[in-house]
């Protein structure tokens, strides 16, 4: 577990109100201490008695809240064992009970204040302080507070599921908040959230996705692998350059939510959140390594979706052998040239972040210009030519989305938990035929047409940062036999490393799972 030296000054931090909710023992003990030495200095004195418990109540769900958060960033994997922040706003015109739908904190600024305050005071945390109108305050565990939590260590812990009205939020582009952009690059706007509107298919989407999201917080997600190679995941995961996915490995974040764009809700709608997303696409192997409940998992792909979604709406059906993504490049096509074509063709899809051309050593990987590149995309795509240059991309992202709910809960209706990457979804490695069926069923119901799958099986620890192609190449003798799960369930405390993190906190999650019957018919399939 970490030990913590005064930091570099950085921007990270995630807000505490964002971190799940925990009601474990531990954190329960220590909200206990906090509020005993709050009431110590507090006045009752000109409020009712219900008016005192009332704020009583308000300051233990903000004790408890912060303390989670402060756990959940203390147990972090980073590249480099830094400190991860808990960032609390200072203004307190952020704070209101009534803003729980947008970006306001939901609790009274006055209470926090001396739930800070006291936590200053016990000596339970370290604060870089804010700068106004730049950077949120930053805290992040220290003294006592920090020595519980290293030696309770990283943990599976039950969260409480999120409330719904926090599941499914709209964002639109502020259009007084110009961002900088480059000479000759379409005008970028800072993004804000909006308050999501109340209907009828609202409430079904937030219903929908909070009973997923209450499934999947009695399961264990993490990795077969030792802790070294959790360095080098989350080393990989720091270098990303998306604003919007972590930088680091924070188990706590499985719960989800479905995001909107534009001010509409028939754009984007995708499900983001979870921890196993924030691994960049170039570093897909990683996923490779990732378990359920202690198994092996694989994950399958819709092969070019978008664009088989874009030919649907134009009523044109493709084979699911064709490869969407060959459009003739001179010399060997490669993988590699492959997934540039895919990169630029999403670029110029997706209207939301205006980036319609590669890098100039991309390019040069080609062998093409960027107007070299773009005829040879659009005269390969000549019947949905118009639709790629207009930016269907959000369109199709929320047919996509679609897809993906109506796979997530036809799964879950069978008791299997499956992980969304947005086009692809990872499993138990033993339901792989039952998600292929249930992907082609829900893109033929969405679509009218038939889509195309791609799968990537499971590997071993020891084939860690294995290359498609060097694996590929492997004897099958030598690959892994993913009838087998990673953790002996049924029997004695046995995995591959008892020493390890991941070990230990498969084990947590086992000491649950023994006491606790799960809601699900796994044992059925």
């Amino acid at each position: 577990m970490k030990t913590h030296k005064q930091p570099p000054v950085r921007k990270e931090g995630q807000r505490f109100d964002w971190y799940p909710i925990l009601e474990e023992g531990f954190i329960n003990s220590l909200t206990t201490t906090v509020l005993k030495k709050i009431h110590q200095s507090q006045s009752t004195r000109g409020i009712t008695k219900e008016q005192s418990e009332r704020r009583t109540n308000d300051q233990q769900a903000i004790t408890t809240h912060l303390l989670s958060g402060l756990y959940f960033a203390h147990t972090t994997i980073s590249s480099e064992s830094n400190t991860t922040y808990v960032s609390i706003p200072r203004d307190a015109g952020l704070f209101s009970k009534a803003q729980r739908k947008t970006s306001g904190m939901p609790y009274p600024y006055r209470l926090l204040t001396a739930v800070y305050d006291c936590l200053e005071a016990l000596g339970w945390i370290h604060i870089i302080p804010g700068k106004e109108g730049i950077q949120f305050t930053r805290i992040y565990a220290g003294g006592e507070l920090a020595e519980i939590f290293n030696m309770i260590g990283l943990r599976w812990v039950k969260q409480t599921p999120n409330s719904q009205d926090k599941l499914i939020v709209l964002r639109d582009r502020d259009m007084s908040r110009p961002l900088p952009t480059r000479p000759f690059r379409k005008q970028k706007y800072h993004k804000i959230t909006i308050e999501t509107p109340e209907t009828p298919e609202t409430r079904r989407m937030a219903e929908n996705l909070y009973r997923y999201n209450e499934f999947i917080t009695q399961h264990c997600i993490a990795f077969d692998l030792p802790d070294s190679a959790l360095i080098t995941i989350a080393k990989a995961m720091a270098g990303n350059k998306d604003k919007y996915k972590l930088k680091h490995i924070d188990f706590s974040k499985v719960q989800l939510r479905r995001i909107f764009s534009r001010g509409d809700m028939s754009l984007h709608g995708r499900f983001y959140d979870g921890w196993w997303q924030s691994i960049n696409s170039k570093d897909w192997e990683y996923r490779t390594h990732i378990t359920i409940d202690g198994h092996r998992t694989c994950e399958v792909d819709y092969s070019s979706v978008c664009l088989r979604i874009v030919y649907a709406l134009k009523g044109i059906s493709i084979d699911p052998e064709e490869d969407l993504y060959d459009i003739g490049l001179p010399g060997k096509y490669s993988r590699s040239k492959r997934d540039l074509v895919k990169e630029h063709i999403n670029a110029i899809m997706n209207d939301e972040e205006e980036t319609f051309s590669l890098e100039k050593v991309q390019l040069r990987q080609l062998r093409l210009t960027h107007e070299e590149l773009q005829t040879l995309v659009l005269k390969r795509h000549k019947p949905i030519r118009e639709e790629l240059i207009a930016g269907i991309g959000l369109k199709t992202q929320f047919i996509d989305s679609q897809i993906a709910e109506d796979i997530m809960l036809t799964m879950v209706d069978k008791g299997i938990l499956v992980l969304p990457v947005h086009d692809s979804f990872i499993v138990k490695d033993k339901h792989q035929r039952l998600l292929e069926t249930v992907m082609l069923e829900s893109f033929k119901k969405y679509t009218g047409h038939p889509g195309s799958l791609d799968t990537t099986l499971p590997r071993l620890p020891c084939h860690f940062g294995y290359s498609k192609e060097h694996y590929k190449n492997l004897f099958d003798s030598l690959k892994v036999d993913s009838s087998l799960p990673v953790v002996n369930l049924g029997g004695p405390e046995k995995t591959q490393d008892n020493g390890t993190l991941m070990s230990s906190y498969m084990i947590s999650w086992r000491d649950y799972s023994r006491n606790t019957p799960l809601c699900h018919l796994d044992h059925l399939y």
